[in-house]
């Protein structure tokens, strides 16, 4: 794991989220295609920098960081409708802007 790890079960903000998605982001992920799991996790769980996976996938940085780009819109588009449907992630309209 590098220096700069961004593994979740140091970060609040991922444990938070993932104990409100619990079994829907672990389907989620389950649907995602092997190639984009594994660059998601390693990225996001594991904290491997974009050279580190193209390094250990033996791939180019560009398929690194297009597959992860892929994965984000996969899961995305499967948590919206689960997540708007808690409140999770919907910005109040009637919300003032803060002061700078």
């Amino acid at each position: 794991m590098s220096a700069g790890s961004r593994h979740a079960a140091e970060d609040p903000e991922s444990q938070l989220l993932f104990g409100q998605f619990g079994d829907e982001l672990a389907r989620a992920l389950e649907d995602l295609s092997d190639d984009f799991r594994e660059v998601l996790l390693r990225y996001h769980v594991d904290g491997a920098s974009y050279e580190e996976i193209a390094r250990d996938l033996e791939i180019p940085l560009g398929t690194v960081l297009s597959r992860l780009h892929r994965a984000r819109q996969a899961l995305r588009g499967q948590l919206t409708a689960y997540a708007s449907a808690r409140g999770i992630g919907r910005v109040a309209a009637s919300a003032e802007p803060l002061a700078a």
